[in-house]
């Protein structure tokens, strides 16, 4: 996806100098929930300047509520100091017509589109047939072995419709200037993005297929190997160090989940989005938490009882729960260290709000039905409440920029 004529991009200095050809850095004066806005103008010249300019209003930007995926709702951190915080977003500098996003490599064959349809639709086909006479327990085991993957996979699909969505616009500068990139090659254009999400689609659906088939006509030996093939070749295929296939993609985004796990660093837009969308796949950690640890136990095919070390009840279905809000926690964290502001500790109680909740919902299992009832299931609603209000509140005033909370605004 790359500027229709070929233009230089270039980030604005402030929300009201869209036209600046230098960078945006954290001294400027833009709010520190969230990178710089971005407004739609008219294409830019071969020169790289666009034609005309945003108003020096401030209000609702549309990349300010474009820019966060559709795949899963962003929240927000603060902004961060040092040199590699996503308040520094320079231009894409160079040779005429680099932008930030890669130019569009040779996609797939009209005769491979063809055979990918084929096999996707003969894949659904039998899907459906052997999950329309599964018994319970093998619909159970294909929901926990299948469902994260599948929300992981549709979080693809839609990233690709973000970006088709925003080269149809032609966007100036281009939103993927706030992951402050100098190597535009890392980002991927719709094409490639939709072009690998076929793929995987289709390794997916194959995956399923068998599993179903075997798992209905009573093959429990090769049903279990299926999703082990699965949750082996993905993290393999992303992870793996060979020079193809998206390498410098797939290696910018092995180091940013290393810096999303460990972040001991200044925290760049890169690594807050990873993690505010793996907070959005909450419940997906759950269930790839009880899927691998029914791998490793030997039990693949009886995962779907409720008891033992890997059942609904076991300690670390909460502690998977809570992963995500733990690595957002310590990131808003992290930047109040950097950048001394109080909007990160705020930004901070958001996610520790998580804690009751899950805590409180864990609970269930352990306590008479009589005290559930009576004491933690109030409990548990009041703080389900306090912590969605108080998310919704910070995402519409701070993170999206809405003026939904201000006085005064008719």
């Amino acid at each position: 996806m790359t500027d229709a004529e070929g233009g230089e991009v270039h980030a604005p200095k402030s929300p009201g100098d869209v036209g600046a050809s230098v960078g945006v850095h954290a001294d400027d004066n833009l709010s520190p929930f969230w990178p710089p806005r971005f407004t739609p103008s008219a294409r830019p010249s071969h020169g790289g300047s666009p034609r005309g300019s945003s108003s020096s209003r401030r209000g609702p930007s549309v990349i300010s509520d474009m820019v966060k995926p559709l795949a899963g709702s962003v929240g927000s951190s603060g902004h961060s100091g040092g040199g590699d915080g996503f308040g520094h977003v320079h231009s894409s500098g160079g040779m005429e017509g680099e932008t930030h996003t890669a130019r569009g490599n040779k996609c797939t064959s009209p005769a491979a589109k063809v055979a990918l349809v084929i096999w996707l639709l003969g894949c659904s086909q039998v899907v459906a047939r052997a999950y329309s006479v599964s018994d319970e327990r093998v619909a159970s085991l294909a929901h926990l072995y299948y469902q994260a993957p599948a929300i992981v996979l549709m979080a693809v699909w839609l990233w690709g419709v973000n970006l088709l969505v925003w080269a149809r616009m032609a966007l100036t500068p281009h939103p993927l200037v706030v992951f402050d990139l100098h190597d535009p090659r890392v980002h991927l254009t719709h094409r490639q993005v939709f072009n690998m999400a076929a793929w995987c689609s289709a390794v997916f659906a194959g995956n399923l297929a068998v599993f179903l088939r075997a798992a209905v006509n009573g093959h429990d030996a090769l049903a279990a190997w299926m999703p082990v093939v699965l949750y082996l070749g993905v993290p393999a295929a992303l992870l793996v160090p060979v020079n193809t296939w998206h390498v410098r993609s797939r290696r910018f985004f092995a180091r940013t989940l290393r810096r999303m796990v460990v972040p001991l660093q200044p925290i760049s837009f890169a690594d807050f989005f990873l993690a505010d969308v793996a907070c959005s796949m909450a419940k997906s950690f759950s269930d790839v938490e009880r899927a691998v640890c029914s791998m490793l136990m030997g039990s693949v095919m009886r995962a779907a009882d409720h008891g033992g070390t890997c059942g609904s009840t076991s300690w670390k279905i909460p502690l998977a729960l809570a992963v995500p809000s733990i690595i957002r926690l310590l990131q808003c964290l992290r930047q109040y260290k950097d950048t001394k502001q109080a909007g990160c500790l705020w930004n901070a109680l958001k996610y520790s709000s998580a804690f009751p909740v899950i805590i409180l919902s864990a609970l269930k299992y352990h306590v008479s039905h009589r005290d559930w009832m009576s004491l933690y299931r109030p409990a548990w609603l009041a703080c389900s409440l306090v912590s969605t209000a108080y998310s919704y509140y910070w995402d519409v005033k701070h993170d999206w920029d809405l003026t939904l909370f201000r006085c005064g605004v008719g």
